[in-house]
């Protein structure tokens, strides 16, 4: 029996830390999914050669290629027996999910206020937002833990239950705090002697963290489908009606 399929968590490290492998292999599923619907080209034609359109279609496109490098590097490192790298590929996979979910949700509302030029702007605002101020000249980039902190209204979740706990979580871990730092050695207090190792200590509490955040990849899948197959029909009428 294969362990894995194309890409993602491997069977053996699945189970060896005590995970259900069934759960995780579905995951794996739609990480094989996004990775399908990356294309190789974008061309300004047809229906694509409406600005806001082919904007929309760039901008989506370049968060599916980074979610599919985050998703599988995040899977291979833990494979890797590298929990380290895995946590900074899931936290970074929060960040991109709240960022995406938001461009979702209010695309969503100028589509059906029907305005075109607010959603153009937004298009702008998002693809090229930055906190480098003479990187693009675009807009501000917006603080992940205030579109998490959305997110999470959104689901109705507390912080304790809800992503942000997950993601201060995988921060703690991922920065050079105490936890980032007593996770990789043991006490033994009867010869108090400290076993280092780089491997995950065995458990199902890291895991659970690493795998909540390549998890979202779901909710990445789920806005991508709503961009795809209704709001973008919906910006083409628009921008038709315009008059391109």
């Amino acid at each position: 029996m294969e362990s894995k399929i194309g890409i993602g968590f491997s069977r053996e490290a699945v189970e060896a830390a005590g995970q259900d492998w069934a759960k995780v292999e579905v995951s794996n599923r739609i990480l094989e999914r996004l990775k399908k619907h990356r294309l190789p080209a974008i061309q300004r034609k047809g229906a694509d050669r409406f600005p806001a359109v082919f904007n929309i279609k760039c901008f989506q496109q370049g968060v599916l290629y980074r979610t599919v490098m985050l998703a599988d590097g995040c899977a291979d490192a833990w494979n890797a027996d590298n929990p380290l790298a895995a946590a900074l590929c899931a936290r970074a996979i929060i960040e991109t999910t709240a960022y995406f979910d938001n461009f979702e949700t209010e695309l969503s509302k100028l589509c059906e206020e029907g305005d075109l030029s607010a959603i153009e702007e937004l298009i702008a605002e998002t693809a090229l937002a930055t906190r480098l101020e003479d990187l693009t000249g675009g807009s501000k980039a917006v603080n992940a833990i205030s579109l998490i902190e959305k997110l999470d209204r959104q689901l109705g979740k507390k912080k304790e239950e809800g992503i942000l706990g997950l993601y201060e979580f995988l921060c703690e871990f991922c920065h050079p705090n105490c936890y980032g730092h007593t996770h990789f050695y043991q006490v033994d207090k009867d010869t108090w002697t400290v076993n280092l190792s780089d491997k995950p200590i065995p458990g199902k509490s890291l895991f659970n963290y690493i795998f909540g955040g390549f998890f979202l990849i779901e909710a990445i899948e789920l806005s991508f489908r709503n961009i795809e197959i209704s709001l973008l029909p919906k910006v083409l009428k628009l921008s038709e009606a315009a008059g391109g």
